[in-house]
């Protein structure tokens, strides 16, 4: 929760990859709070508090993701809303703002993109949640130390800075919108 917290002020995206690992250690402890705890939050050296504040934020994900239906594949409703808005964002960089900077590196990154794209088997249309996806599959590939190719890195640099401005423009988007609030 804490570190969610943080990514989700710090960068939109890092925020979303995140939540899809930890789903995704939701799913690999077959959604049993006792062995979170133990593989998961006893390791955060936590205080009391926040051992609770930790406890009821991984048992309330696993009670979003059962009645969300999401305990063997997706992503839970706020995450997907999320990816909803950065395509959104992502679209209108490109079509309405025309932002040239946002642009030059959506150029440079396309072919990657259309690649990543490919490799997800036509099962991802939307080009953010393609990039996500190759980030988070970059990210697990790094994580357990598996050798990466030149090309591999390469591309996912592409992504990974597309993606980085991408999350600066929507948090200034969400500090106009904070602003307007009051």
């Amino acid at each position: 929760m804490f570190i969610a917290a943080q990514k989700k002020k710090s960068s939109i995206a890092e925020y979303v990859l995140y939540m899809w690992q930890v789903e995704s250690l939701i799913r690999a402890s077959q959604f049993n709070m006792e062995t979170i705890e133990k593989t998961i939050i006893d390791k955060m050296g936590l205080d009391e508090n926040q051992l609770g504040m930790e406890i009821d934020w991984y048992s309330g994900l696993i009670s979003k993701m059962k009645t969300q239906q999401v305990q063997s594949k997706g992503h839970l409703l706020e995450i997907r809303d999320l990816l909803i808005e950065l395509s959104y964002l992502h679209n209108s960089l490109l079509n309405n703002v025309k932002d040239t900077n946002y642009g030059f590196l959506y150029n440079a990154a396309k072919p990657f993109i259309l690649e990543l794209k490919k490799k997800q088997e036509g099962l991802v249309h939307d080009e953010i949640e393609v990039c996500l996806n190759g980030l988070y599959a970059f990210w697990m590939l790094k994580a357990s130390r598996k050798p990466v190719s030149a090309d591999t890195e390469k591309a996912m640099a592409a992504v990974s800075k597309l993606i980085g401005v991408l999350s600066a423009k929507y948090r200034e988007m969400m500090s106009a919108v904070d602003e307007v609030k009051g």
